[in-house]
């Protein structure tokens, strides 16, 4: 941890374009003047919106997580944490033996505690700048709120962190942590300031877009009470959990009343800039298409055939079984005609189901086009590793050699499983580029649209600006794509300048937390009266109380479905990490209940790498640098230090 010290100029010119920041204030002014005028006060507190949202966590491992812009709340070492996404890049707190001195714990740290002690300069100096009582009333409730935000992320990750109310230097940042319930209160006690203060807007819909509200605070304190109850929960103080329930449904039901409400369109067309403004938008990250100001989501969501993009996150296979059907019940991959045999043969053999048309021309090594990417470019590589690689014995080529002739389809193999994401829910193909599909796409900034082909083995590339397959950076394998949150028919998008604004919290999100809550409360009704609008959005039959095809028989079953539509309709925006730690299904679900897991292709074959469950994952460790520094930190069990 460190003082952070504000400067002007160059250094807020490298921020994101949120709330119009005075580009006329050139040179760095230190914090000893940063306090000393309305003008140096609106640009300080500007920036300590952009700082605090937008350095948040390098996340390091891997080089596209350190591209600029990409640390916003490190929103993609989060997400690929998460049960709904996988990265390219292993996490490495997920390794057999993993070490507290990564580059995740301490970034994480470094950042919020930055991001704290400008909060404290703030509300320690704003009364020297000479404000006008509305706009210092304000600005202070702004910082009071951040604090909260910060020391509410601190808490989730690491649960009892040290607390400092005022600025100090780096030195003296040698506190000990606090117990995860004497912080939650030093964030409640933050957020019933902001809504005590009449100055602090009920929104910024309309006017001063972008910065905090009562209803981001009334949102941020609901989630408190939720992890409160979560806690409460865990002690077996049911007395207390049903309070902090109730308090959750409370703040929640407030958010509307300022003004909050569910985007009203098409699920996907909430992703796109003309609507990023929708009274859905709560708190969001904003960004400019303008050089310098743009977002980098597109580069981790999209791939070489989507403007030269890196595609580091992908929806994971797990994630995708569990889109229902369009009628509600569930996927069954034995019930996709062809399929019926799916759990007869092994999860290597499946592959056989996924192989493009034509495998046998493509495999004759005198056609000019047929460009290899990778080891499975030929139909006796793929046969060898449904065999199970190059240790398999001379039974398995042979069975691996049956099973590829029983149920290969020369011409209709791509057909047969483009039906298994047909007459899904119908978000699964506004999320998912899925395979066997055709996408028109821009491969380079500037260049061609051109039909790209979701097709596997990869063999003509597609990051050009003529047609051929749909060509991800990966293509050691096959792996699901996003297509939320990528550009694709826009010869004229930059993926370096995405202007698409970032919902750090949206409507959406608190609907689902206040349904999460009326269930714990066992008020089915209730919080099914919450959860089909959301339904109803995206084209899914609502739910009932009672017995039959949409209906909760109990309260498991309706905290399963809402479980369910928070991963769906939260996927890509990397919260879904926070609410498996939060359920403690991390194991159930990220693990499929076991100590060793792996990234997995559709079929659930063909292994990139492994990595571990521990008990003692979640809480974070304290950073080992942090532990080194500050003798009042102790060391957690089972990390490497």
């Amino acid at each position: 941890m460190k003082k952070i010290i504000i400067f002007l100029g160059a250094a807020l010119a490298a921020f994101c374009s949120c709330f119009n920041l005075d580009t006329e204030l050139t040179g760095e002014v230190g914090s000893s003047t940063m306090w000393t005028t309305p003008e140096f006060a609106k640009a300080g507190m500007d920036g300590i919106l952009k700082y605090a949202y937008t350095q948040m966590s390098n996340s390091s491992e891997g080089a596209i997580f350190t591209y600029p812009n990409t640390h916003c709340c490190n929103r993609p070492g989060m997400e690929r944490r998460g049960f709904t996404s996988a990265g390219v890049y292993d996490c490495n707190d997920r390794r057999e033996t993993p070490n507290a001195g990564i580059a995740d714990f301490s970034d994480e740290w470094r950042s919020c505690y930055e991001a704290i002690h400008s909060c404290n300069t703030a509300l320690e100096r704003l009364g020297d700048a000479h404000l006008d009582d509305k706009t210092y009333n304000q600005y202070m409730a702004e910082a009071k709120f951040l604090r909260a935000w910060f020391y509410f992320r601190l808490n989730v990750l690491f649960q009892g962190v040290p607390v400092y109310m005022k600025s100090v230097d780096n030195v003296d940042c040698t506190k000990g942590p606090e117990s995860a319930d004497s912080v939650w209160h030093v964030c409640l006690n933050d957020l019933e300031a902001c809504l005590a203060e009449p100055d602090f807007p009920d929104n910024t819909l309309t006017t001063q877009y972008g910065r905090p509200s009562k209803g981001a605070a009334y949102g941020l304190r609901g989630m408190v009470h939720m992890w409160m109850a979560r806690e409460a929960t865990d002690s077996l103080d049911v007395v207390g959990a049903a309070k902090h329930y109730q308090d959750a449904v409370d703040d929640f039901s407030a958010v509307a009343d300022c003004g909050y409400g569910l985007w009203e369109g098409e699920y996907l067309d909430f992703f796109k800039e003309a609507n990023e403004k929708d009274h859905e938008m709560i708190l969001p990250l904003q960004y400019s298409s303008a050089p310098g100001y743009g977002d980098y989501s597109a580069l981790w969501f999209g791939a070489r055939s989507t403007h030269f993009c890196h595609s580091r996150l992908h929806p994971s296979a797990m994630f995708i079984d569990t889109f229902r059907n369009a009628d509600g019940s569930p996927f069954e991959w034995t019930e996709v005609p062809g399929l019926e045999d799916w759990n007869n043969i092994s999860v290597e053999e499946r592959a056989v189901f996924f192989v493009r048309d034509s495998m046998e021309f493509h495999s004759n090594p005198a056609d000019p086009d047929n460009y290899i990417s990778g080891w499975a470019g030929k139909k006796s590589d793929i046969i060898l590793a449904m065999a199970g690689g190059s240790d398999a014995t001379p039974e398995s080529k042979e069975h691996a050699q049956q099973i590829w002739d029983t149920y290969y389809l020369d011409l209709g193999n791509e057909d047969r499983i483009h039906q298994a994401y047909l007459n899904r829910d119908p978000r699964l193909l506004q999320i998912l580029v899925e395979p066997c599909s055709t996408v028109n796409t821009c491969s380079r900034d500037g260049g061609v649209i051109s039909p790209k082909r979701v097709v596997w083995p990869f063999l003509r590339d597609g990051s050009g600006d003529a047609a051929g397959d749909y060509w991800p950076e990966d293509r050691s394998g096959l792996y699901y794509n996003y297509r939320k949150f990528v550009v694709f028919e826009n010869p004229g998008f930059v993926r370096d300048c995405n202007g698409l604004d970032w919902p750090l919290m949206r409507y959406t999100d608190i609907s689902l937390y206040k349904a999460e809550a009326l269930c714990e409360l066992n008020k089915l009704q209730e919080s099914i009266d919450e959860l089909n609008p959301i339904l109803a959005r995206a084209h899914m039959p609502a739910l009932s109380v009672g017995s039959g095809l949409n209906a909760v028989a109990d309260q498991a079953e309706l905290r399963n479905r809402i479980r369910e539509e928070r991963r769906i309709e939260l996927c890509g925006e990397g919260l879904n990490y926070f609410d498996e730690i939060r359920w403690g299904t991390i194991k159930e679900t990220i693990f499929q209940g076991q100590d060793m897991w792996h990234q997995c292709t559709p079929w659930m074959g063909f292994v990139s790498y492994n990595f571990y469950y521990h008990e003692w994952g979640w809480p974070w460790p304290y950073p080992a640098a942090e532990v080194q520094r500050n003798p009042n930190l102790p060391r957690r069990e089972g990390w490497i230090y």
